[in-house]
């Protein structure tokens, strides 16, 4: 995998594409944004669920890190 390009996306922030094997991909939530909002996710969660039993079937692959960091 390695970055090949970036440009910026009107917001301050920066969108870069990536290539990985012959795929090339744009970059659309840098990490820190989606590290915050699974954050808020995991949050609402812990709120929602209070008291309760939370069972998380989870399917996809790589799928695990995700719920993981809920």
């Amino acid at each position: 995998m390695h970055s090949s390009s970036s440009n910026s996306n009107g917001n301050g922030s920066t969108l870069t594409n990536i290539v990985i094997g012959n795929k090339s991909m744009k970059v659309l939530l840098d990490e820190a944004t989606l590290e915050e909002r699974i954050a808020e996710m995991g949050a609402q969660i812990t709120r929602d669920y209070a008291g309760k039993e939370l069972v998380l079937v989870v399917v996809l692959k790589g799928s695990i890190m995700f719920a993981a960091d809920l």
